[in-house]
């Protein structure tokens, strides 16, 4: 009799329905990047991605520059056994802006 608020239909209302399609981490642009001595923060484009126009912004350990402008992939996720960043900031002018600041700030993880 009535609805029951703990439905288990398929027209869950928590059930993901997200479909924004994932970057592709063979098919993107670095935009514009910013050193420090122990990291570098990337702006990146990734052309099939849509949040924020599909602009990422991620920091990597400074030890990783060279394999960064010669990588082929380059996969913004967090993952382990591979190169990823320390760090991911939203794709817009506000996350840009704390990637540098987190720069200059540093990290002491050692």
């Amino acid at each position: 009799m009535g609805m029951s608020i703990f439905s288990s239909t398929s027209e869950d209302c928590c059930a993901k329905t997200d479909t924004t399609p994932e970057p592709n981490p063979f098919s993107f642009e670095i935009l514009e990047e910013y050193e420090t001595d122990k990291t570098i923060a990337l702006r990146i484009r990734y052309p099939h991605a849509t949040e924020y126009k599909g602009i990422k912004i991620l920091v990597y350990d400074i030890c990783h520059k060279d394999w960064l402008h010669t990588t082929r992939k380059l996969d913004p996720h967090f993952l382990e056994g591979e190169v990823s960043p320390i760090v991911r900031f939203r794709g817009d002018r506000l996350g840009w802006i704390l990637a540098k600041k987190f720069n200059i700030i540093g990290v002491d993880y050692e």
